[in-house]
């Protein structure tokens, strides 16, 4: 697969001399605090005329529109899946915890999932990747990778995003909550971030990078569905004569894929509160220069936390909350107002429901996999060699589909 074009696009959106923006400017990897949100907000706050601005927030509006089908170079719009190139990239881009095309934000520190972070973006680069991401619908979201050295090392084949280079594959996705962008072009964001992830396939390495990734849901939750992931093997295998490894592999894939859509799940309501009204997702300062300060200072005071601050922590929602737990499934009607008010109780049954349903794609996906195998191998005069070569290509389905997994050294003999 042939990464997009390396060509950069113009930027629309600098007023202001390029050396503020050079790569000494570490604000964007310290943890601000809120003396220096004055100082972030009042050097964004120029005399820079009013009606400047305007105009330039209409061409950078124009030139980041997604109305157009191809950009200036001809490669597809940025920010737009592809149309995929290959049946195993449709495939794979059609499970349940593939995310296809997902922008990367590398750079020199990490941080880790249910932690909120403020990034100070300042890089041209990375200003357009985040411009193009917010002309999307939301939920915004992009991967956090650590990455040495930072922009300095994009493009460097020492870290490339592939299998066996010195570049991390294993990042945090992140959701975006909120952003404020100042006169100059610069952007404070505020995003939280939701679980793992591991890259698979590269899709564009500068001057953002951009990937196929896979989510990486926790061991717990991995042991949470695994039962049920058997319990749906063993129903939909009956008739069908698998050897142990064979089981074994469809049991993991299954059990990985629930887990991840489970995950997901989970995720709208761990974010709701953290979460904003459509109008104040991205603050302007071509609109409201006054607001646009205010609302950085904000952004400032609740990232400082940290730890990102879910439903139940909440003493006026947990005891209202754990109480719906306890009223029986039968008593939540699909027209009853009980239903709205019991979101943590929702969202289980919701999570069990998307965990199941991915179970029985992926082991349904297998099995025709397996059966597609077996006309292919057909009449072969020498049987042993096919077993080989299929036992070759189910190490290599199951290395893609559980990377971050060890196997046993007889498994891949």
């Amino acid at each position: 697969m042939h990464a997009r074009p390396l060509s950069r696009p113009p930027q629309a959106t600098w007023l202001s001399p390029p050396d503020r923006f050079n790569n000494n400017n570490n604000l964007s990897r310290q943890k601000i605090s809120p003396s220096s949100s004055r100082f972030i907000c009042r050097s964004a706050s120029s005399n820079d005329d009013a009606s400047i601005r305007q105009k330039a927030k209409a061409l950078d509006q124009l030139f980041y529109s997604t109305s157009t089908s191809e950009d200036f170079d001809g490669a597809p719009p940025r920010g737009k899946d592809p149309a995929p190139e290959d049946p195993a990239r449709a495939a794979l881009l059609s499970l349940p915890g593939v995310i296809p095309d997902l922008p990367l934000w590398r750079v020199q520190w990490a941080v880790l999932p249910s932690y909120q972070e403020v990034l100070h973006v300042h890089v041209p680069h990375y200003v357009d990747l985040f411009s193009r991401l917010f002309t999307q619908k939301r939920p915004w979201r992009f991967g956090h990778l650590y990455l040495p050295n930072g922009s300095a090392s994009l493009g460097a084949e020492e870290y490339a995003l592939q299998y066996g280079s010195n570049a991390p594959l294993v990042g945090t996705l992140m959701e975006i909550v909120q952003a404020v962008r100042f006169p100059d072009g610069r952007l404070l964001i505020l995003a939280a971030g939701v679980g793992r992830f591991k890259v698979l396939n590269t899709l564009q390495t500068v001057p953002a990078s951009r990937a196929d990734v896979m989510l990486l849901p926790d061991e717990e939750e991995l042991q949470a569905v695994s039962e049920n992931a058997t319990k749906a093997l063993e129903n939909l295998t009956k008739d069908e004569e698998l050897s142990v490894m064979s089981a074994m592999h469809a049991a993991d894939a299954a059990t990985q894929h629930s887990a991840a859509a489970a995950a997901q799940s989970w995720w709208e309501y761990e974010l709701m509160h953290c979460r904003v009204h459509e109008k104040l997702a991205v603050i302007d300062s071509s609109d409201n220069e006054t607001a646009a300060m205010q609302f950085g200072r904000r952004l400032v005071n609740i990232g400082s936390n940290e730890i990102m601050e879910l439903p139940w922590a909440s003493d006026d929602l947990n005891k209202k909350y754990f109480s719906m737990m306890q009223t029986p499934p039968a008593s939540y009607d699909s027209d009853g107002e009980e239903e709205s008010e019991a979101p943590l109780f929702d969202v289980n049954i919701k999570a069990e429901i998307a965990a199941d349903e991915a179970a029985e794609e992926m082991i349904q996906r297998l099995l025709k996999y397996r059966q597609q195998e077996n006309e292919e191998t057909r009449g072969a005069p020498d049987s042993s060699l096919w077993e080989e070569l299929e036992t070759f290509l189910r190490n290599r389905y199951s290395a893609i589909n559980s990377p971050e997994r060890t196997w046993h050294q007889s498994y891949c003999e």
